[in-house]
């Protein structure tokens, strides 16, 4: 873990209720944010990118859609002119620029997501890959959701069920071997 790492507030209430047996030794789930994060946005929380995406983890409107913090505008774009559910009003969220100055809203966001494709992943079966080599890479719980946060469960299935002969990309080209590795060794809180 970073020396000079500080939690946020939701990172302790987290930490704190998991069974000691998912917090081996090494990065934890506050590592993997902040390695996350400065991937993303180079832990920006008040990040947008010319397609849209926001925060320090670079959230589309379909991941907030999932997580059930934002509403549904009948566009497939990015644009943010839908409407913020009765969680993200509680803490004062009613606008993509409310949602950019809530660090600690982000980060509960994260979690949420992880959470969401963490399910997935295991819906999907894909948890019989942990620990095989597939397109010459190691496959780790960690490093699944870290490409799952890239190009979505689907795409993961796609890459781990081709045995890595089809590399799913995001919009802006990267690949989702580069986080499957890059995300790979961290002790993140599902199971």
């Amino acid at each position: 873990m970073r020396s000079n790492s500080v939690l946020t507030l939701f990172s302790l209430m987290v930490l704190a209720a998991l069974p000691t047996t998912c917090l081996a030794q090494g990065k934890d789930y506050d590592d993997y944010m902040f390695a996350l994060g400065k991937r993303e946005s180079s832990n920006d929380y008040k990040s947008v990118n010319p397609f849209g995406y926001i925060g320090r983890y670079q959230f589309g409107e379909t991941a907030l859609i999932d997580c059930n913090i934002y509403i549904k505008d009948g566009s497939r774009k990015n644009d943010w002119k839908g409407g913020w559910a009765e969680e993200a009003w509680e803490k004062g969220i009613y606008s993509r620029d409310d949602f950019l100055d809530r660090p600690a809203f982000q980060d509960f966001s994260l979690f949420r997501f992880n959470e969401l494709q963490w399910a997935s992943i295991v819906h999907r079966d894909l948890t019989k890959y942990i620990g095989k080599e597939i397109g010459g890479i190691k496959v780790t719980r960690s490093g699944m959701i870290g490409g799952a946060h890239l190009v979505g469960p689907s795409a993961l299935a796609k890459f781990l069920k081709s045995n890595g002969q089809q590399v799913p990309v995001d919009g802006n080209g990267t690949k989702i071997t580069e986080y499957i590795q890059l995300f790979s060794d961290f002790d993140l809180p599902f199971h």
